[in-house]
């Protein structure tokens, strides 16, 4: 199946996603099913397959592609939203980094198949961050990220925002805690979703 709920609208799609799911789960079926879609992908898939240029990038279970991507492209495919340029600026005792993106400074977990010796001072690096990993929360907490919240949008249960540091990297999170347009607040991530890749994944 080659993206076949494309040009459905969002009900019908939602629909014809589960009934898809029924058929094949029903009739033990195997299906090859291509999508660009991360929702799509991670509700159908009993094994996922991230491709780039023809090429395998990644391959698991959907919660394992999902909650591990081996590189900032997957990360990008699978939903990780904040993707910023940076570099090491030290290293700590268990393997974490210490990376800078202009003025956000984070504890993450270095994410290579290379030595992680090789990821010294000033490194390049892309660091990845998901939405729903980030907490508003006090200034005081590990990983606090100083914001003015921009675009506040309603869905549902939570809050999916906008915010800018203050030098204007943009940062996205979700949130069932209320924030204003406009108004200053903190945000922490914890230091193991914080992915930090190398710079040459050519995300």
């Amino acid at each position: 199946m080659d993206e076949p709920l494309s040009n459905l609208d969002a009900t019908l799609r939602i629909e014809m996603r589960t009934e898809i799911k029924r058929l094949y789960q029903e009739r033990d079926l195997s299906v090859l099913y291509v999508t660009h879609d991360q929702e799509e992908a991670l509700s159908l898939a009993t094994r996922l397959v991230v491709l780039r240029q023809g090429a395998l990038v990644q391959s698991g279970t959907p919660k394992d592609v999902y909650a591990n991507p081996v590189s900032a492209y997957v990360a990008s495919f699978m939903g990780y939203r904040n993707l910023f340029a940076g570099h090491v600026a030290g290293r700590a005792e268990d393997g974490a980094v210490h990376v800078v993106a202009d003025d956000l400074e984070l504890v993450g977990r270095l994410v290579t198949g290379e030595d992680t010796d090789n990821a010294a001072q000033g490194t390049a690096v892309t660091i990845v961050i998901r939405p729903e990993d980030i907490r508003v929360a006090a200034p005081s907490a590990p990983n606090a990220i100083q914001v003015i919240v921009e675009v506040v949008e309603f869905h549902g249960r939570e809050l999916a925002v906008r915010a800018r540091t203050n030098r204007g990297l943009a940062i996205h999170f979700k949130t069932d805690e209320s924030v204003v347009a406009g108004h200053p607040a903190t945000l922490s991530v914890p230091r193991d979703r914080v992915l930090v890749f190398p710079d040459d994944d050519d995300s």
